[in-house]
């Protein structure tokens, strides 16, 4: 018996640019648990900083010395923190002395983008306490923390999304009209692997497919709970993924997919409802492989360096990538694991293809390109996180966690970043070509359309 049969749906939720240390990492300091499971961070937190004394994490820019500090507040950042292909190439600060990364240059990075914030402490060395992100840790307690999983590539939002709904990406960069290229969801429909997305705001996948604003296979994320409670296992899917409200969409109302400046409390209330949702039928949530994760780090620091993985251009689009980009939060929710378990296998976000491949193909594969990463990196299956014998009925109780709702962004920030207009230009033309089915099923739309160039309203 393979530990996937239980399985019937796996679900992925996928959240925006926070790394492994800033969300789960302070959990190893014994000033916040002191777990010692789990890869997080270590040393003595001074008691008037803050700060985190540990001189392997030592940060140096503009003459100074920086450190990792724990915040006391959920409060929004002052900015959007780099996390571009060359920022992140700072980042990561490559040591000919050492051989390797050195994991040290968040702080440079960040004030070369931002000269004008030197006054004040580095905000990628933000790091959350527990109390801070409830659902994060009421998760990482009761399920499976994985602390080796890695965003594909060392870039941004739209190639580390492609990389894991494609297993490749002909872009290396966010930018304003990215190509549509061959998805998950197209190899469910031709594996016949029942599939649908649930978006709480405008899906990421509009940006490139027009068309999913028609796709009765994209449902409103308002939707879930009641399908998982009544929906005939007949049609209901095998494969779901959830998006949350994306802060670059110029109609975010409430966004809370915890893409910087955002603050953190928006998205645990999201994390929340996904669980809540997923836990409410309990013969479903028997059947149920939930994993919680982050499309990239985010210019937010984290210790270790990443995997020696290489990613090429499927047509020669950009210079290859030798690594993988940062590690980023991953946690495996399902009945089907311990409580306070840790996978210390290596992952990133192709894993979840492959998962798909072994769980629904006779072959076991999903695609040679994402076999052949597999293999280069040593990277498992994530359903080494589960293990029948542990089933857990009911489900544990979540916190109770605030709806603290995020400043709206309908008139977008300044300057207008590539994906606020990619957001903006995809509403536009998504308007103009399907104009009655939009005005049926989302008429929120037709309201202040933003402009495709600037993302204004």
């Amino acid at each position: 018996m393979s530990v996937l049969d239980p399985i019937k749906t796996i679900v992925v939720a996928m959240l925006e640019n926070r790394s492994f240390d800033h969300l789960l990492g302070t959990s190893s300091l014994a000033t916040y648990g002191g777990r010692t499971d789990f890869d997080g961070l270590s040393g003595a937190v001074d008691p008037t900083s803050q700060e985190i004394a540990n001189p392997l994490y030592d940060n140096f820019a503009l003459g100074h010395r920086f450190r990792p500090f724990v915040s006391a507040h959920d409060d929004a950042l002052v900015t959007d923190i780099p996390h571009e292909r060359d920022a992140v190439a700072t980042q990561l600060d490559f040591s000919p002395v050492i051989g390797g990364f050195a994991m040290a240059g968040f702080a440079k990075a960040y004030f070369e983008a931002f000269p004008g914030n030197r006054g004040s402490p580095p905000e990628p060395l933000a790091m959350f306490p527990p109390q801070l992100v409830p659902m994060t840790s009421f998760l990482a307690t009761h399920f499976a923390v994985c602390d080796r999983w890695f965003a594909p590539i060392p870039t941004s939002t739209q190639p580390n999304r492609f990389m894991a709904l494609s297993g490749f990406t002909s872009v290396d960069a966010t930018i304003d009209g990215p190509p549509d290229q061959d998805i998950v969801t197209d190899w469910c429909t031709r594996n016949g692997v029942r599939w649908r997305v649930y978006h709480e705001g405008f899906s990421f996948m509009t940006l490139f497919r027009r068309r999913v604003l028609i796709d009765p296979n994209f449902r409103s994320f308002d939707d879930m709970a009641r399908d998982f409670q009544s929906e005939p296992d007949g049609t209901f899917p095998q494969f779901i993924l959830v998006e949350p409200e994306y802060a670059d969409d110029p109609f975010a109302r409430h966004p809370d997919d915890n893409h910087p400046p955002l603050p953190i409390g928006p998205g645990e209330a999201f994390l929340s409802r996904v669980y809540r949702a997923v836990t409410s039928n309990p013969a479903r949530w028997a059947g149920t492989l939930l994993i919680v994760t982050y499309d990239e780090h985010g210019g937010l620091f984290d210790h270790v360096p990443p995997l020696p993985i290489a990613t090429v251009a499927p047509k020669g689009e950009y210079p290859a990538f030798k690594t993988t980009g940062p590690r980023v939060p991953a946690l495996i929710v399902s009945p089907y694991v311990a409580p306070r378990s840790v996978c210390h296998q290596q992952f990133d976000h192709t894993s979840i293809l492959r998962l798909l491949g072994e769980k629904f193909r006779a072959d076991a594969t999903y695609s040679p390109l994402v076999s052949a990463r597999q293999e280069a990196g040593g990277l498992a299956s994530v359903a080494s996180a589960l293990n029948p014998s542990v089933a857990s009925s009911p489900p544990p109780e979540p916190p109770a966690v605030g709806t603290v709702l995020a400043p709206s962004y309908a008139e977008p920030r300044t300057p207008v970043t590539p994906l606020q207009k990619a957001f903006a230009r995809a509403r536009s033309e998504g308007i103009a070509t399907y104009p009655d089915a939009i005005a049926e099923r989302h008429p929120e739309m037709l309201f202040h359309e933003p402009h495709p160039d600037t993302g204004k309203t």
